[in-house]
């Protein structure tokens, strides 16, 4: 519960921060490094990145950031993101509002340092009044509510208990080892597509396979 608490108020004050921050997203940006893309005020993502919560399929119960998820992408993609094991590109994330936009990754450090430029235009102390104006609204909306829910919830999370023949990924994790448990849970998901990316699905499917 302590560490738990300690993550909590690391979250919080990336989300309540009196300075602008910018996300830099390459690669594969999953769990934590998604809580924290989500906690900054923008987000410019590489086209080819990989953006998702898989802490639900790997064996825990999925209790993360949903409220301010919810807010950036809806009920229905935060369930899908949680219980699906999908992840989505940094395209796709762009065009459900999870991310500001998404650019070819040869582009991406000059998109962000360009984005940091225009916001060293605005006075500091315009920038710092914006930010606390922002910040009565966002706890009014209860979004400091979520890094409380979260530190709790995710205490509770870690202590599930398992069924006859269900799959707990860390019990594989000790018995077997990593890379036993990661081969099982692959092996459980092949037949249905995979999970994470390698069964990322578009935002807008095209005829003939292709999308926007």
């Amino acid at each position: 519960l302590r560490m738990q608490r300690h993550y909590r108020n690391v979250w919080k004050r990336l989300f309540f921060s009196l300075k602008p921050t910018i996300a830099q997203i390459s690669g594969h940006c999953i769990e934590l490094g998604n809580q924290l893309q989500a906690c900054c005020d923008i987000s410019i993502a590489a086209e080819d990145a990989h953006i998702g919560n898989l802490g639900q399929v790997g064996g825990i119960s999925g209790i993360t950031l949903i409220r301010l998820y919810a807010h950036l992408i809806g009920y229905k993609r935060t369930r899908e993101m949680m219980v699906c094991g999908r992840t989505w590109s940094g395209r796709e994330a762009s065009l459900i509002g999870f991310v500001n936009r998404a650019v070819p990754k040869e582009q991406l450090n000059d998109e962000v340092m360009n984005e940091a430029r225009r916001i060293a235009l605005l006075p500091i102390d315009g920038i710092v009044s914006g930010k606390a104006y922002s910040h009565l609204v966002w706890e009014a909306m209860g979004m400091g509510q979520a890094f409380t829910e979260l530190y709790f919830g995710h205490t509770l999370g870690l202590k599930l208990r398992f069924e006859e023949g269900e799959f707990a990924f860390f019990k594989e994790v000790r018995s077997k080892g990593a890379s036993a448990a990661v081969a099982k849970r692959r092996e459980l998901y092949a037949p249905l597509g995979g999970f994470g990316p390698d069964d990322e699905r578009p935002i807008i499917p095209m005829r003939g396979g292709d999308h926007l």
